[in-house]
């Protein structure tokens, strides 16, 4: 290769670089929303496709990471809490340990627990979560089909639907304090369809 191709070559690799990287920052500084904006996430979230607590969460269909098939409404009536997330989300990765952690003390109590990635390369998904061990179910999501379903703007969102197929609980960014406002809402839940009140 001559110098002048040589030359050419890594401009145009520098420029698409550089293209590459304009678009990642607007598509998470605009379209994503700011994470430290969360009154404007909050608002986007209830109103983006009409969503909102109290609402009728939308029918999907999806196959997790380990082969196995996942549809809403479940089958059998059970609470299910999706977590909306990303492997480059820092504030989704902080949530995880607290989503490790539910998953582990109600997923014998009849929650189903997924964390729908969004956006990503189904193998880099899997990898990342063999490295992390995590134990609960991981759907790939690269087109963000659910995730356009459920109006999600920003990262990490956790909805939580009910046994009747309702939403429940929106949650939009990571917070601490969040695990134990979501145990109370799943504990609840689990409470009504331990005493025959979903039908």
């Amino acid at each position: 290769m001559t110098l002048g191709a040589r030359r050419i070559w890594l401009s145009a690799a520098a420029l698409a670089f550089v293209l590459a990287s304009v678009k990642l920052h607007h598509y998470v500084k605009v379209e994503m929303v700011p994470y430290g904006n969360l009154d404007r996430v909050s608002e986007d979230v209830g109103l983006a496709g009409g969503l909102a607590v109290g609402d009728q969460a939308p029918d999907f269909n999806a196959t997790d990471i380990g082969g196995r098939e996942f549809a809403l409404p479940v089958g059998g009536r059970r609470p299910v809490l999706l977590d909306f997330w990303a492997s480059w989300c820092v504030p989704c990765l902080r949530a995880m340990p607290a989503l490790e952690r539910v998953n582990k003390d109600f997923a014998d109590r009849g929650v189903d627990v997924l964390a729908v990635n969004l956006g990503e390369d189904p193998e880099v998904v899997r990898k990342f979560v063999d490295q992390q061990e995590h134990k609960f179910r991981v759907v790939s999501d690269p087109e963000s089909r659910v995730g356009s379903l459920f109006g999600v703007r920003a990262l990490p969102t956790q909805v939580v639907v009910g046994p009747d197929g309702r939403i429940e609980w929106i949650r939009v960014g990571y917070s601490s304090s969040a695990e134990d406002e979501l145990r109370a809402v799943l504990e609840r839940l689990v409470g009504r369809v331990g005493q025959g009140e979903v039908r």
